[in-house]
């Protein structure tokens, strides 16, 4: 197959990929993802080798370090929605904390729906710190670099396996990614994973490539990674089954049906036994559901509403290019407006022509499974987290659109380029690069 770039490329643009975002997240305090700090707790639990939560006065959650705990809150002063400055000497004190012997128990039901598969980076950061007798600052700065590396591995992979079109390029140079890239969310590593995924998929339904049963086993359990930390995305865990008509492995099925099994069987369990999930809601996520099975045309006029709803739209595109911080730290609106025309050409350049032919048969079924994700994503928020009654499903950001703009990327914009067309998409990103650089530098200079 074609790549459009060289092994050179990869290696060379990873690592500078990798000084950019090191640079960047030094303008980060920590713990300014959005709910950074309950991921970090998930992550002590996984190190722990607790994956299932218990439950304390009606709150879903664990025992974590006070010391942790005591980290954690140390910077809940920089609050979204009374943006203080950082404060040197509150800085110096969170240096000087250390591990405790003593578990306190915190409500975590807000993570306690993911399966931790994707905390492993994090977790065994923080098995290292522990083991090293570091100070928790020093772990949670391993934790970034842990989830950094993890990342930048798994799109080494990605990019090596199957040509990455350049619309998913853009998807990691974008602002949002790249800040994501530089603290210990979740979000690094999911976008990673769903960049690898679809690529070893793209490769299995290439008959001229091989494929082995390790790369099955990657792609499935990937899939499966992405849609118990990403609910909306359980219909991925089909997407094995399609290498059926591909590679003729009657195992291509029976893993697909055992991965979506599972993933059910851990999303139902995470809708019944999570406790205190609450958004100033009078209604639980059951009796809501009731209310729409019993009122179909109600949940239709909601979905519908939001959907044509210019302001969310635009605050969608704004979040998935850049909504810094808790989602409070802005950029500057030009900056919108040009990656939007930058998305846009690469799109232009890249989109390839669906002849629906067998060999390009299954880009259907990835736009199905697309079409049910997009849809289970509003969905699961109206059910889960959204007032009840509402106008409109509340509680989606833009980001979370990202793995969405990998999978339409791999399925409909990966078009054979030739020469010059190679050499406008280089520039292209480059240009997108510098442009974020500046951007997200101004934005957390003035935040921060």
């Amino acid at each position: 197959m074609i790549f459009w770039y060289s092994k050179r490329q990869i290696k060379i643009g990873l690592l500078l990929l990798f000084f950019f975002v090191v640079g960047t997240s030094c303008f980060i305090p920590p713990l300014q993802s959005p709910d950074e700090p309950a991921h970090l707790s998930r992550a002590y639990l996984l190190s722990k080798g607790e994956i299932f939560l218990g439950v304390s006065d009606g709150v879903t959650g664990g025992k974590v370090d006070s010391g942790f705990l005591k980290y954690l809150d140390s910077f809940t002063y920089i609050h979204p929605k009374f943006p203080v400055k950082v404060i040197e000497e509150r800085l110096e004190t969170s240096r000087g904390l250390r591990w405790s012997s003593e578990d306190q128990f915190i409500g975590l039901p807000n993570t306690a729906a993911y399966f931790p598969i994707s905390y492993a980076p994090q977790a065994i950061g923080i098995i290292l710190g522990k083991s090293f007798d570091l100070s928790i600052n020093q772990t949670y700065y391993l934790c970034r670099l842990a989830s950094l590396v993890s990342t930048l591995a798994l799109l080494f992979f990605a990019l090596r396996l199957y040509a990455m079109p350049p619309l998913v390029i853009a998807c990691f140079l974008t602002p949002m990614t790249i800040f994501q890239m530089g603290t210990a969310s979740l979000d690094a590593v999911s976008f990673g994973s769903a960049a690898l995924a679809t690529s070893l998929f793209m490769r299995g339904c290439n008959r001229s490539l091989t494929f082995t049963p390790f790369m099955h086993w990657l792609m499935t359990f990937l899939f499966f990674s992405i849609a118990t930390t990403r609910l909306n995305f359980i219909f991925l865990t089909l997407l094995p089954a399609v290498l059926y008509f591909y590679r003729q492995s009657i195992w291509s099925i029976w893993q697909a049906l055992l991965s979506f099994i599972l993933a059910t069987s851990w999303g139902l369990f995470a809708l019944i036994s999570i406790q205190g999930l609450t958004n100033a809601r009078n209604f639980s996520t059951v009796e809501i559901i009731r209310y729409y099975f019993q009122n179909p045309f109600e949940y239709f006029r909601v979905l519908f509403d939001t959907l044509r709803n210019r302001e969310l739209i635009v605050s969608y595109w704004k979040g998935f290019i850049g909504h810094l911080g808790w989602a409070d730290t802005l950029l500057n609106k030009h900056t919108y407006l040009i990656f939007f025309a930058l998305f846009l050409s690469l799109g232009f350049l890249t989109f390839r022509k669906i002849a629906l032919k067998h060999h390009d048969r299954f880009r259907i079924f990835l736009f199905i499974s697309l079409f049910l994700s997009f849809f289970s994503l509003f969905t699961i928020l109206l059910f889960a987290w959204s007032r009840h009654p509402t106008l409109f499903i509340e509680g989606i950001q833009g980001r979370y659109f990202v793995p969405f703009m990998i999978l339409i990327g791999y399925g409909f914009f990966d078009k054979s380029l030739g020469k010059s067309d190679i050499k406008i998409v280089k520039l292209i990103c480059i240009f997108m690069t510098g442009v974020t650089l500046v951007s997200t530098l101004h934005a957390l200079l003035n935040r921060y």
